[in-house]
């Protein structure tokens, strides 16, 4: 009994930590929350040790709070190491390695290194595409993300037909009055613009 509550209280106090990270997230604090990001991978290593799914998520969110400090070879080590141990985990296919895709996609694509973005962002998509199916705002994320690459790069064709598609995924499952649908015409429109199609842009 003694060491299920031991267990249970251990629980409860990565819990909090989950929680206390989660506000000052969202309150832009990121250094109080790379404080408590580490903390937590020190308690997953500590109690769940490194074959743990805590483990790899909490270095994903330690390189994430890097990130938002600008500290980009930070960001970048413990995203491939998120990623890494994932992948010896045989949870190379999950959601969480898709996020850690999607991360070091997005920032070699704010790079413009395109040719080492685009592996990642596909790997994302392909990964949402397999777990949660195509009726998925996640999955519609991933579409715009590629969208924005493949614009970026010149090939208007791929980009409209992974926007277009992101289009109809947000109507049909987050109807026409949510803010991503509006985001996704709005990527549509400016394809349409730099390909100098004015009306459809309009």
């Amino acid at each position: 009994m003694t060491v299920t509550l031991r267990a249970f209280a251990q629980t409860d106090a990565y819990n909090q930590l989950k929680i206390q990270y989660d506000s000052l997230r969202k309150a832009e604090n990121h250094e109080g929350a790379l404080l408590v990001a580490k903390q937590m991978n020190t308690w997953a290593l500590k109690y769940e040790t490194d074959t743990s799914l805590r483990y790899a998520v909490s270095l994903r969110y330690v390189g994430s709070r890097f990130y938002s400090l600008f500290l980009n070879d930070s960001a970048l080590y413990y995203w491939n190491k998120s990623l890494e141990a994932l992948e010896k985990q045989q949870r190379a296919e999950s959601l969480d390695a898709a996020s850690c895709q999607n991360n070091l996609g997005s920032f070699y694509f704010g790079k413009s290194d395109y040719k080492t973005a685009e592996p990642y962002l596909k790997k994302a998509l392909e990964i949402r595409k397999k777990v949660l199916g195509e009726d998925n705002p996640e999955f519609a994320a991933s579409l715009n993300s590629i969208g924005l690459l493949y614009m970026d790069m010149g090939d208007y064709k791929a980009a409209e037909i992974n926007y277009t598609q992101a289009v109809e995924i947000i109507k049909k499952v987050l109807g026409e009055e949510h803010p991503s649908y509006a985001y996704s015409l709005n990527n549509l429109g400016n394809l349409y613009s730099d390909m100098g199609d004015y009306k459809a842009a309009e």
